[in-house]
């Protein structure tokens, strides 16, 4: 299990720049946030390569509608440039559930291999 902060929407991970398509700069400082955690939490980074299982608790900032399969691109795909997961097409089985308001708004992720 990997705690992690409240991600940048899937509104927000592309910019254009100088004609290119790029990442958004609050997406890079997302991902060394996630790297931080990982490291922080000890979290194997043993990219997990088998078919996986992922579940997901979020507890938002405050109680302003919002779609959650908006916040679920910068973490996953911070979890695989971080190492923890090779891919994460090799995700079968996502669930998502929106939890309790916090003043620390945060991702709670549990990963297994599917049986």
């Amino acid at each position: 299990m990997v705690s992690l902060p409240w991600p940048p929407s899937v509104n927000r991970v592309w910019r254009s720049y100088r004609g290119r398509t790029v990442l958004a700069s609050e997406v890079r400082t997302y991902r060394k946030a996630v790297w931080a955690e990982v490291l922080l939490q000890g979290i194997p980074r043993h990219m997990l390569n088998k078919r996986l299982e992922v579940s997901i608790l979020a507890n938002a900032p405050d109680e302003r509608a919002r779609d959650l399969d908006n916040l679920l691109k910068a973490p996953l795909d911070a979890l695989k440039h971080c190492g923890v997961i090779l891919d994460d097409s090799l995700i079968d089985l996502l669930r998502i559930e929106r939890g309790e308001v916090s003043k620390r708004p945060r991702l709670t992720i549990q990963i297994s291999e599917r049986q």
